[in-house]
């Protein structure tokens, strides 16, 4: 009988441990905030080469870090935003990361060409990056200046004319 009750309560007990080890880790990395300091990172790029964020901050006046998926809609609807903003802000100092969350890089690669993301393209094989910002929805967008403070942040797919508007004064120096 006391068995029983041991193993009634055994299996319960360790399904909670296991929720709270998975749980109370995410629930204490809370986003970073605008103004803050964006995290650094180092991830690798659709060939390989490890790309560091604070490298890119530097060499920039302003870095997009867009975090998506190749399955996500919205991700998909606005990446031709994302391509033309970059085009046409890229010669001013514009840098635009895409960290694509989760998925095999052969594909996400073949994605990227068919849809002329000629921006670099990372992988966030195992998703610490996304923990470290925060991520619960996608796709999301950060602004960052030149010293790599989060200017904006954008939740859910967004428009090249509402992210022009964030860039635009950054890239004027205002």
């Amino acid at each position: 009988m006391k068995l029983r009750k041991i193993g009634f309560w055994l299996v319960p007990g360790a399904l909670i441990l296991v929720a709270a080890l998975i749980v109370i880790p995410a629930l204490a990395a809370s986003p970073p905030r605008l103004g803050g300091t964006a995290p650094s990172f180092a991830l690798p790029d659709l060939r390989g080469n490890q790309i560091q964020l604070a490298a890119e901050i530097k060499s920039h006046r302003v870095t997009l870090v867009n975090f998506w998926a190749t399955w996500c809609p919205p991700c998909r609807q606005e990446i031709p935003e994302l391509i033309a903003l970059y085009k046409r802000y890229k010669p001013q100092g514009l840098q635009l990361l895409a960290v694509d969350l989760r998925e095999d890089p052969g594909e996400v690669k073949a994605f990227a060409a068919r849809q002329g993301m000629t921006f670099p393209v990372l992988i966030d094989s195992n998703g610490r990056v996304a923990d470290k910002y925060g991520i619960y929805y996608i796709p999301t967008t950060y602004i960052l200046d030149g010293d790599g403070r989060i200017r904006a942040k954008f939740e859910g797919g967004t428009t090249a004319s509402a992210l022009r508007a964030k860039i635009d004064p950054l890239l004027k120096g205002k």
